[in-house]
């Protein structure tokens, strides 16, 4: 009965903290329940089995903006719920052979690890991580900008194991959870100062617009037609001091013969002296997903580099978007891969541009995505989502402005935003936090061979 409750309590914990539902509080105490029952006497096949419900529950809420992937994702949910179960057998072991300091480390250091490999290697990146969750709270994820989103999954983590351990333990488990504590009142204080210092940069006034329509509009006359609608809200925004106006992703197709319907972009920029970033679906020699730059000093294409499996069978880009300086553009998807988005930003990005196109559930998720790349890597972000989000969020991931796209027609957002200050701890480093996380489970699992080996 216990392995019943707890699976059903962590499941709808899981199902409204993560993925597509982010009540952020809800993630640090997502995983108590499961491994309360780890760290117990309950069977092990009935905590693998509680932990593979749990986890797969948690992660309905996908199907609501992913429907025409539902087999596809209905794999990917089941193996990474084995996953997460075979991490919790692994919680159990530790709890059962480590001092309980070593022990409550075992569950963070473990799917921290997990979710870094699944970045690394899921044509999905980072999308599901459990540090998303936080971004609406931008005081808990400053970290980021020191050990990048690692470090924010790791004390959630933290956070749930040593509470487990408590309510289990409790003499035992005092020093690491006062351990605990600290690291996360040490995150809460580094929050706190970070978001206390000033902007010591320039600010730009900029403009994200978009719409909530589905289709993807792909004659002639509807790309003229639909480059026209756009054009005139970027007139009407460039009168309202934006001077760098973001536009959505494919806002229709484009064919060579049809590159008339972009001028009104090229003349537009150089009428208002602003910046258009607008995206299309370029049709030539084979379908990209481009983001096509218009201002006065010249006129740039971006081809996207990642893209959904099963849902863009297009042509992926190779170098980044690098505009002048310290601005640049990337497209929706892109902002799932952090080591894409942290090699960009080595080259000094303080803001940048992205184009997008969700799918009206995940407006949040994407959006929340996003915000932390700007976190981890020091720069403002302006993201224009087609049936999604229009957002405008500083450095720090506080937000500027934010709007939902309507499907009636056109929204924006504007808003004067300071410029990040560039290359933060974490872009200069890297994973080096992930890779810890590693050595130290590697360290743990020794142990646990080593105390096995002399109980045999």
């Amino acid at each position: 009965m216990n392995a019943i409750v707890c699976a059903l309590i962590g499941g709808v914990l899981f199902f409204f903290s993560v993925e597509l539902n982010t009540i952020w509080p809800l993630a640090w105490i997502a995983p108590v329940p499961l491994l309360w029952l780890a760290y117990g006497e309950t069977r092990s096949w009935q905590i693998f089995a509680a932990s593979f419900a749990a986890y797969a529950i948690g992660q309905l809420s996908v199907f609501e903006a992913y429907g025409a992937m539902a087999s596809s994702l209905a794999i990917a949910i089941a193996f990474t719920a084995i996953v997460y179960a075979g991490v919790m057998l692994f919680a159990r072991l530790a709890q059962r052979n480590l001092p309980a300091m070593a022990a409550m480390f075992a569950f963070p250091a473990l799917w921290t690890i997990v979710e870094y490999l699944n970045a690394n290697l899921s044509p999905f990146g980072s999308f599901g991580a459990f540090a998303y969750s936080q971004v609406p709270a931008p005081i808990l994820i400053q970290s980021a900008s020191l050990f990048g989103l690692w470090i924010v999954t790791f004390l959630i983590c933290s956070v749930a194991s040593a509470t487990a351990l408590l309510l289990r333990e409790k003499r035992r488990a005092v020093a690491p959870a006062l351990v605990v504590a600290i690291l996360f009142a040490a995150n809460l204080a580094f929050g706190l100062a970070r978001l206390a210092v000033p902007p010591s940069g320039p600010a730009v006034r900029v403009a994200a617009v978009g719409n909530g329509e589905t289709g993807l509009p792909s004659t002639a006359a509807a790309a003229r037609t639909i480059s026209q609608h756009y054009a005139r809200a970027a007139v009407a925004l460039a009168a309202d001091g934006a001077r760098i106006i973001v536009l959505p992703e494919e806002i229709s197709v484009l064919k060579p013969e049809w590159q008339d319907a972009t001028d009104i972009f090229a003349r537009t920029a150089e009428a208002t002296g602003s910046r258009i970033v607008v995206g299309y679906r370029e049709i030539a020699n084979a379908p990209r997903s481009v983001a096509l730059t218009f201002s006065r000093a010249g006129n740039t294409r971006y081809v996207k580099r990642h893209l959904i499996p099963g849902l863009e069978p297009l042509a992926p880009g190779r170098g980044p978007g690098i505009l002048e300086r310290d601005r640049a553009v990337a497209i929706c998807k892109d902002m799932d891969f952090g080591d894409t988005i942290r090699n960009d930003a080595r080259r000094g990005i303080r803001i940048l541009f992205v184009p997008a196109w969700d799918f009206n559930a995940d407006g949040d998720t994407h959006a929340n995505i996003a915000i932390m790349r700007g976190v981890e890597n020091g720069f403002a972000v302006v993201r224009a989502a087609r049936n999604g989000l229009l957002t405008i969020t500083d450095a720090e991931g506080r937000i500027r402005a934010r709007a939902a796209a309507s499907s009636t027609g056109m929204t924006n957002v504007i808003a004067t935003v300071p410029l990040g200050p560039g290359p933060t701890l974490y872009t200069r480093i890297g994973d080096i936090f992930a890779w810890a996380c590693a050595a130290g489970l590697l360290a743990q699992t020794i142990w646990i061979i080593a105390r096995l080996k002399r109980g045999a």
